[in-house]
């Protein structure tokens, strides 16, 4: 998600997302736009997702997606 953004906006990758809203986001999804923008960071600095959020809803289920393959994927063992 950082690179995308970083990228867009031509700025440092650490000056996106803290480490924290990222496992946030990863360990209990926003489904909504709403949820997306509760999070701590989005409160206090909505232009960091500003215009990036079906970007973020992408990755997150691009992951999701991943992370249930690998999930069967143990379970088989």
């Amino acid at each position: 998600m950082r690179w995308v953004i970083a990228d867009d906006k031509r700025i440092p990758i650490m000056a996106i997302l803290h480490n924290r809203t990222i496992e946030a986001m990863l360990n209990n999804p926003p489904i909504t736009v709403e949820q997306l923008l509760a999070l701590p960071e989005f409160r206090r600095n909505r232009s960091n997702i500003r215009g990036y959020e079906n970007i973020v809803f992408k990755i997150l289920k691009e992951h999701r997606e991943v992370i249930g393959k690998d999930e069967v994927k143990r379970r088989k063992r």
